[in-house]
Order: structure tokens, then sequence, then C-alpha cells
């Protein structure tokens, strides 16, 4: 058996109870009598086995609901905990379809039209471009057919991104073979359209119906249901904000009866902070992401990037964010010395109130460049605005080089986990 097969029919064994012995394949699982499965009862095997002739979990895979509906009921079971009964016979039967491809996984689900094309093309992207851009992009976009599959490198991590079309063929598809296209899914990224209101209940509906499913495949992913499109133009209509929270409580509700993890975000291509700030989401439960680590990676390869032997990245409150230091004696005297300037310079600024309120009514990212000379160098530090708060980066520098300031952008979807 390789490795392949192994891992197949361990999944395959989680469906059924602790008696099973050591099988050497599918087809041994598939010749047990019903009872083998975790849902079945002894009882319910045999009558299984006296009703409707149904003598294994092969033939119990097999069956037509639709067509034994009628005489499900009539012997006595619930129709739904049939269904279940035949689905995980299904998993078993099916289970060498599944794709057994490593890495972590995030999937994009939804109905279609929602977005989640848009949001695959901005994360793909990189978050670059202005909203001209995304316009272009959103122009030239179709809608999904089947699955597109794409591998994006972070930080040193491989993680696959599904883009799961919406189309009423293709969802039934992924609850009628779930172990095919549901399967080890870590993060699901929910989209629902704000804006189609006429489909909202469907929305809601469909994301039950994938609850359900996870749960019978005895999968825990973590759910970010995605409230999409909260363009500009809406921010100021409070029946959208109205129709988030009521039906919020209700997905809540749902996921709740399924023990599922999840998480709230409302986004618009136009503001592409909000998808920062889902994806680092994603990201940060799929690889279990240190966030300081993280920005001390992004500083590190910015200061080797414009020559800098130090890089340090704080907050107004002189709260340590992030710091790259050059692995040498010389480097490392100068840390304290580094954040001393840093302090006495945030503390000046804050008391320039005038400044400090003005920056404060600005809504997107602005920075201020100070610098002096001092001990044959310069130090210099730039202030950010980032979401109402201000950070700061500091160095010295011989002769007080000036960094081009739009890698910030690469920070900003971890701050935002931290400031949001």
């Amino acid at each position: 058996m390789n490795d392949a097969e192994e891992i197949l029919l361990k999944k395959a064994l989680m469906f059924l109870n602790e008696e099973v012995e050591q099988p050497t394949g599918i087809e041994d699982l598939l010749s047990l009598p019903c009872y083998y499965l975790e849902e079945i009862s002894d009882e319910d095997s045999g009558k299984l086995k006296a009703l409707m002739n149904i003598n294994n979990i092969r033939e119990l895979a097999e069956v037509d609901l639709d067509q034994q509906r009628e005489k499900i009921i009539k012997n006595g079971w619930k129709y739904s905990e049939f269904e279940k009964w035949v689905l995980s016979a299904r998993i078993i039967a099916r289970i060498a379809n599944y794709d057994v491809s490593s890495g972590k996984k995030i999937a994009l689900l939804g109905l279609e039209n929602a977005g989640k094309t848009a949001i695959r093309e901005v994360i793909l992207r990189k978050y670059k471009g202005t909203n001209s851009v995304f316009q272009k992009i959103i122009q030239k976009l179709q809608p999904t057919k089947g699955i597109e599959r794409k591998v994006i490198s972070v930080l040193d991590n491989d993680l696959q991104l599904w883009d799961m079309g919406g189309q009423e063929s293709y969802r039934a598809n992924y609850l009628r073979e779930p172990e095919r296209f549901l399967m080890d899914i870590d993060v699901i990224i929910y989209v629902i359209d704000i804006q189609d209101s006429k489909r909202h209940n469907q929305a809601i509906e469909y994301l039950r119906q994938l609850a359900t499913t996870f749960r019978a495949l005895k999968q825990t992913p973590y759910f970010l249901v995605c409230y999409h499109k909260f363009d500009p133009d809406l921010q100021d209509k409070e029946r959208y904000r109205e129709w988030i929270q009521n039906s919020w409580k209700v997905i809540s509700l749902i996921l709740d009866e399924t023990e599922y993890p999840r998480k709230m975000h409302i986004t618009s291509i136009y503001d592409d902070v909000t998808i920062f700030k889902l994806f680092s989401d994603a990201l940060m439960i799929v690889a279990d992401f240190n966030v300081e680590q993280i920005l001390n990676k992004i500083l590190e390869k910015k200061a080797q990037e414009e020559g800098l032997n130090n890089l340090i990245l704080i907050d107004d409150n002189a709260l340590k964010l992030g710091e790259y230091f050059k692995d040498t004696e010389t480097n490392l005297k100068l840390k304290d010395r580094l954040y001393q300037f840093a302090i006495q310079t945030i503390n000046v600024i804050n008391q320039l109130s005038e400044l400090n309120k003005e920056m404060k009514e600005k809504k997107y990212i602005k920075s201020v460049h100070y610098s002096f000379y001092t001990n044959n160098e310069s130090f210099v530090i730039n202030r950010i605005l980032l979401f109402s708060k201000s950070i700061y980066l500091a160095y010295f520098h011989p002769k007080g080089k000036e960094l081009d300031m739009k890698f910030t952008r690469s920070l900003m979807p971890w701050l935002s986990n931290l400031f949001i």
C-alpha cells in the first residue's frame, strides 16, 4: 500500500466504529456489514438487511434516496438520519476520488456572482493597484467554471487557494460528492453579496447546507463569513448594516449547531484594506503565523533592500511592533540608542497637537518624515497613519537615506490584526 492509499484508508476509517480490525484496503471496508458504520446500530443494520436487502456498506452507498424516500419513512427511519448513513457509505465508496495533495487549503465559497473571483484576483495580485486597476479586473471576470486552484507562497508557506464556482449545478455537485470537493478545507471564505437582496436567504441556506455536509464529513473548517460589495456608496445606508447584523445572528446559530469557529468580515474591493484583513485572518488560521515574526521578516527584507543595518517599528505608546538589527556586535549596541531616540521623538511629535489632529482627520495612510544628524549619522523616523493609529518606522543611516514608503502596504494586513 503506497502513501496515498494509506491516507485514503485512514480517512475512510473515520466513519467506522472502533471494532474494525485493520483492513488491507477500501474494498475490505465496503464488504463490511452496515453496523460497522459509526451511526448505525445492530438493530438498524438488521432492518436494512431484512426490509431493504442492504447487506453491506457498498450496497448502502448505492441506495437512490429519491426513489427510496417513501420506503425509508414507511420502515420507521427518519429520512435525515438515513441520508447521513448513505452519505457516510458513499464517502467510503468514493474515497479513491479524493485529492490527497498536501498543503493548507483556503476555499472561496458562495453563490455565483457574489464576488469570490474578484477577491481571489486581489489576493493573487498581492493587493497592488488602484481602483481603476480593480475596475479593469472586474470587467474581465467571468463566472468561475467548477473549481480554479492556485498555489500561493506566503512567507515560505505554500497554500492552496480554491475558487469554487457558485452556479447551481456546481453547488449541487459539491454537496452530492463532498469527499471530492470539501475534504480537508482549513478555512472557508464564505462570500455573500450584500447588494443581491433577492438571494440573501438562498445564500444563508447554502451556508447551512455546507455546514451540515462538513459535519457529516467530520470536518471542522474555520468559517470567515464575508459580507462583500459593501462599497463606499453604500456605507451610509443603514439598512445594509441592519441586515448584516440580523443575518449574522442567523448564521451564528447555524454554525453554533455544528460547533464551527467563525468570524465576520465586511469587504469591498474598492477598500483593499478590508481584503487585507480578511486574507490575513485566513493566513494566520491555516499557518498559525506569529504577527511579530511576520513584521520582523518584512522589516528585515526591506532593510536588506535599502542597505540598512537597523529598522524598528513602534506605535505612539512606544510599544514595539517589530524590529530588525543586523547580527553584528556594533548594531546590537545601537538597539537601545535607537529605541531611546525613537521614543523621545515620538513624545515630541505627540505634543504637537495641531499636527496630531490634522493627521487623525486623514482616512488613508499618510507619512511624515523627520530626520536629524547625530554622532556622525542621521536618525530618521517616519510617521504613518493606519486606521487612525500612528505607527513609526525609525532607523540610523550615515547619510539619512529616505525610504520608499510604498512598502508599508505589505505591513497593513498584519498591523490590522493588532489595531482592529
